[in-house]
């Protein structure tokens, strides 16, 4: 396999035009390294192709990129009342080709497995869709499994964001293309490392206040192992393991990380504040979180 590979495998992950490139250098120094911004953007059902990964302005003025910094509202009360659809579409990493009978399961976060469902479970179709009816404030995030007969996808959990804003972000659903444990066993050894079975992933999109992806954000994660490294994708879509920050494409990943809750701490590279997540990271299954300004 060529590195060109490695490249798409981390690449389609994202959601990030595929290039044929090749991993940096990876830092020995296992300490805690920087992420992005965080909510969801899951109510448009455009082509991946449309995302925004233009360099954002680092204005802070009412109107920028950056203008709701320290005024960013507080989350949507949970109203059971209020019908939302959650529409979403995978497809495989290296072909492209829809993936159906995943199965899909809408998840409150009670713990590291999924034990208490909203709504019924579902299966996307024959073109790779499926629509999950939730409901305004949902709080919980998609549980997606390998199909009983299809590719060996590794299972994801994909946060979700207040559904108001998804629904004005123009951004995409995001992931859209799920890899196979192959494909990001051989992503990981290309970089000298392995997945280890017994540890969790964290992939995200960086996103600023217009929910574009945003350049220039740096971020930490608790609690990590001594085998979590990270990366992000840089400009030219190469994912690089020494940049210290994201670029213009918003996007990286943690990987090999501890079971159970982690915290996640992100701003601006000049240190401005820009929010605090925390995500349930599940053995054996990546957690895709978009990041955008929280409260």
């Amino acid at each position: 396999m060529t590195k060109s590979f490695v490249s798409a495998v981390v690449l389609a992950a994202l959601v990030v035009p595929v290039a044929a490139c090749r991993f940096e250098l990876l830092p020995s120094d296992p300490s805690p390294v920087q992420l992005p911004v965080g909510t969801d953007v899951d109510a448009s059902t455009r082509d991946a192709s449309s995302v925004d990964t233009t360099t954002a302005d680092t204005t802070t003025d009412a109107a920028g990129p950056w203008g709701c910094l320290g005024k960013v509202p507080a989350l949507p009360a949970e109203d059971p009342n209020t019908p939302v659809h959650h529409v979403r579409r995978f497809v495989g990493l290296l072909d492209l080709k829809p993936l159906s009978e995943v199965p899909v399961r809408a998840c409150v976060p009670s713990g590291v497995e999924c034990l208490e469902l909203a709504g019924s479970p579902k299966a996307t179709d024959a073109n790779g869709t499926v629509d999950v009816l939730l409901y305004r404030g949902f709080r919980g995030f998609l549980d997606i499994a390998a199909p009983a007969k299809g590719p060996d996808l590794v299972p994801g959990r994909i946060y979700l964001g207040p559904d108001d804003e998804a629904s004005k972000s123009g951004v995409p659903p995001w992931p859209s293309a799920i890899p196979t444990k192959s494909e990001l066993e051989f992503s990981a050894a290309s970089a000298g490392k392995q997945i280890r079975p017994e540890y969790g992933h964290l992939f995200f999109l960086s996103l600023d206040c217009q929910h574009k992806a945003a350049a220039n954000t740096v971020a930490r994660v608790e609690p990590i192992a001594a085998d979590t490294f990270t990366f992000y994708v840089d400009s030219a879509g190469t994912p690089s393991l020494t940049q210290a920050k994201t670029s213009s494409t918003g996007v990286g990943a943690f990987v090999n990380l501890p079971v159970g809750g982690i915290s996640v701490t992100f701003s601006r590279d000049d240190g401005t504040r820009i929010g605090e997540r925390t995500v349930i990271i599940r053995a054996g299954a990546i957690t895709y979180l978009p990041l955008a300004p929280t409260p």
